[in-house]
Order: C-alpha cells, then sequence, then structure tokens
C-alpha cells in the first residue's frame, strides 16, 4: 500500500501565539489577538475562496482573564457572568442566536467546596430542566435529580463507592419508570488502568469488558476491538456480522451544476443559467453528422457551474437533427474517510425537482459516470464525450441501476446504488467527482 503524506503547517506571533493553520486540504485558520495576547478573533478560508471569512468576531475578558462575551458571525453571542468575590465561579451563561431564541440559559448555584449544587437551565428549548446535585465528605456525586423538565423526563440518578473511588452502583429513575440499578466489578489488577470496569449486572444481564496492557477496551461480551501502534481504534468485530459498517453520509460540493450540450440554429451563444451572463463561441464549429457529432476540436469560453453549450450545423451536417446532450456534475469532499477505509456499498440520492422527457421513447435513460467541474477559461470539445454515449464512457452503475425518465418521480430523491466501479471512484484524500447524465445521443443510441 502506498504511504501518502499530509502536512499541516502553523504560524506564531513573538509571543508565541498561534497565528495561523494550514491544512492539508488548502484551507486554513487565522487568529487575531489583542495587545494582551488575548485571542480576539477567528476566521477560516477554505482553497477555493478569495479571502478569509469570519468565525469568531469578538471575545470580551474579565479581570481575571476568562471570556465574559464572545460574538459569533452567524449571530449568535454568548455572555458568561463570574462572581468577582467567590473565586470568579461561573454564575451564569447565556447563548443567543441572531434572532434572540434562547438557545442556553444556565444559572449555577455553588456549595462551599465549589462543587455545582444547582443548575437551572431556562433555555428555550426542550432540554430546559432543574437538576439539583449532592455530594458525600469526598465531593463525590451521590445524586443528580432533575425536575420541571420541559421534555417532561424528570430523572433521579443515585451512585455508591467503593473506598477507592470507583463507582460500585448506580440507580436510573427515568419519568414514571421504574428504577434500573447497574452494579460495577473491578479486578484492580493486570491492566495499564487497574480502576478500568470488567463486568455491569443490572440485575438479569452482564456485560463484560477486558483490555490489552496499554488499556485499550479489547472486547466488550461478544463484540471485539482492535487497535493499532498508535492506539487508535482500527477495528470493530461482531460475530456473525464480521467488521461493524460505518455509514458516512456527504453532501455535494461547491462548484456543483449541469453541462449540457444543446442543438439550436438560432442560438449561437454560450449560456451560464446561474449568472446570466453570455459568451460568443470563439472560433468553434459543431458539425451533426449520421451517426455522430464532429467537431474542430476549439474550445469554448465558460463559467463554471450550469452551462449550455450552443451546436452550429454545417460541412454536411443537417441541422434538422435537435439534440440535448446533460450531464450533471456533482463533487463531494470525501477526504474524510480514513485512508485504509475499505468501501463496501456506495449510494447517490439526488432530489428530482423537475425532469424534461420530451422524446419519451422508452429508451432515455439516466446513468451515473465520473465527472469534473468544467475549467472556468475553457472546456475542451473532448471533455464530455461530445454528444454523450459517442466515447461510451464507463458507467458506475450496473445496467439494472439505469433510470428511465418516464419512471422517475418528481419531489423524492432518486437512488443509484454503484457498482465496483464506481465505488472505486470514492476517493479518501480528496474530492470524488460523480456525473448523471442522460443516456443515448442525437440519433437516439444508448
Amino acid at each position: 500500500m502506498a504511504s501518502q503524506n499530509y502536512q499541516t503547517n502553523y504560524t506564531y506571533d513573538r509571543l508565541q501565539n498561534l497565528l495561523t493553520i494550514a491544512n492539508p486540504d488548502n484551507s486554513q485558520v487565522k487568529y487575531t489577538y489583542n495587545t494582551a495576547g488575548q485571542l480576539e478573533a477567528v476566521s477560516r478560508k477554505e482553497a477555493a475562496d478569495a479571502g478569509f471569512t469570519s468565525v469568531v468576531t469578538d471575545f470580551d475578558y474579565g479581570p481575571h482573564g476568562q471570556i465574559t462575551y464572545q460574538g459569533n458571525f452567524n449571530g449568535a453571542t454568548t455572555t458568561n457572568p463570574y462572581d468577582a468575590a467567590k473565586l470568579y465561579r461561573l454564575q451564569k451563561r447565556t447563548t443567543a442566536n441572531s434572532s434572540g431564541t434562547k438557545l442556553q440559559d444556565l444559572t449555577y448555584t455553588y456549595d462551599a467546596n465549589g462543587n455545582i449544587t444547582r443548575l437551572v437551565d431556562a433555555s428555550q428549548t426542550n432540554a430546559a430542566k432543574t437538576v439539583d446535585y449532592t455530594y458525600d465528605g469526598l465531593n463525590r456525586l451521590l445524586t443528580a435529580t432533575a425536575t420541571a423538565a420541559a421534555n417532561g423526563q424528570n430523572y433521579t440518578f443515585v451512585y455508591s463507592y467503593d473506598s477507592l473511588g470507583n463507582i460500585l452502583t448506580r440507580t436510573e429513575t427515568v419519568g414514571a419508570g421504574a428504577p434500573t440499578s447497574y452494579t460495577y466489578f473491578y479486578s484492580n489488577f493486570g491492566y495499564a488502568n487497574p480502576h478500568a470496569v470488567t463486568s455491569i449486572n443490572d440485575g438479569a444481564t452482564t456485560i463484560t469488558f477486558t483490555y490489552d496492557a496499554n488499556g485499550n477496551l479489547i472486547s466488550q461480551d461478544t463484540k471485539t476491538y482492535t487497535w493499532d501502534y498508535h492506539n487508535q481504534l482500527a477495528q470493530v468485530d461482531t460475530p456473525g456480522q464480521g467488521t461493524t459498517p460505518i455509514v458516512v453520509s456527504f453532501y455535494p460540493s461547491a462548484g456543483d451544476g449541469s453541462v449540457y450540450y444543446y442543438k439550436s440554429d438560432s442560438w449561437d451563444t454560450t449560456h451560464n443559467a446561474i449568472t446570466g451572463s453570455s459568451a460568443n463561441y470563439t472560433n468553434a464549429t459543431w458539425l451533426v453528422n449520421s451517426a455522430k457529432i464532429i467537431s474542430t476540436g476549439k474550445k469554448v469560453s465558460l463559467s463554471p457551474g450550469e452551462v449550455r453549450l450552443a451546436a452550429r450545423s454545417g460541412g454536411g451536417g443537417s441541422s434538422s437533427i435537435k439534440y440535448k446532450i446533460e450531464r450533471g456534475f456533482i463533487p463531494f469532499d470525501t477526504s474524510a474517510l480514513p485512508n485504509d477505509a475499505f468501501i463496501t456499498e456506495v449510494k447517490l440520492k439526488l432530489f428530482v425537482d423537475a425532469k424534461l422527457n420530451n422524446d419519451n421513447d422508452g429508451a432515455d435513460w439516466v446513468t451515473v459516470v465520473q465527472g469534473f467541474e468544467p475549467n472556468t477559461a475553457s472546456l475542451s470539445t473532448a471533455d464530455y464525450d461530445l454528444a454523450g454515449s459517442v466515447n461510451s464512457p464507463v458507467e458506475g452503475v450496473d445496467v439494472t441501476q439505469r433510470k428511465d425518465i418516464t419512471g422517475v418521480a418528481t419531489g423524492q430523491y432518486l437512488t443509484f446504488n454503484l457498482n465496483t466501479t464506481g465505488r472505486s471512484w470514492v476517493l479518501t484524500n480528496g474530492y470524488t467527482k460523480l456525473a448523471v447524465r442522460e443516456g443515448h445521443d442525437v440519433l437516439n443510441i444508448p
């Protein structure tokens, strides 16, 4: 397996404050400080961005150095008043969105030892509640009781401990349900973390745990865990199921759109349907022949996004043939996938807002191929295999996955299950670039 290096660069000021982070994907984060060396603002820039965009616009600080105010670019704000007479304990935390809705409205009460004895959440969310806490003489939590819960789920948790401070029992009562008690057992030897729980029993079921010499969990009942030499989780196995699959969803990134090949005698410009701008051909002549489209190979100016290319007949071609070959470009940033990810299934889901099915001859279908973003300066005539299927591009789905336009419903998702070829297009170190296209050319040949 070939190795690949990913480099992250950092810059600092003379006070050793972090100024910038440059990530392997060329995105950047920038930090701004005040004259006291305190963080004042955070901004970011994606690889394709011209400049930085604010994330956090302002931090304010109290005399103790704690953040008392945070203002975000999206309009959300957080205030944190502290009690100057009592060791600067946080008294309250309020977070509101740009419209003033309180997402957090937390008020804290403490005992003489600094333990939180009451937390009142008066936020305008279903998380609102009041929680009271009690502690033993060693400041260990004994009970947590929630009342006036906005979602109606009041609860009480009760804990007991052994002489080493390990939890022995935990009893939970939620709403009007019966209490559920859990008992914890420890071996206290043989592991890097001797106080790790080895079994939990709720009176009916016992869950057992084992660990390796580094303290990593290697089994939980019949489920096993494998770790690499960095002590990072590499695999989870469940008997009868094999390796536990991880389902990850990605959404289209900037640059998506459609490219059309469109025949019209009276239209000879390139048109960007997003901006509404037009640009004339740059010495390009398109011919419609009996079996395929022939081109001089010249390029035409355009902008990224949804672009329509006009065609002219000439050189013996027929001006009566009308055609429209469409390919939609859909990029996904899949760089968050692990480099060693084993991809077993890929689904492409497209929401159908509207459709065109002018000929409705039963031979018009949609399939999945590889794609790429049109260059901002030019598009080669070979980039989109001319009239659709002339160059017979490789499909990323099996024939059975082709979608007949007649049967495609609007207002819902259209799902393609990618085959082995399509799955091989998924990149773990960059963008997965897919495209969907109508499947027949000028002469209606699939």
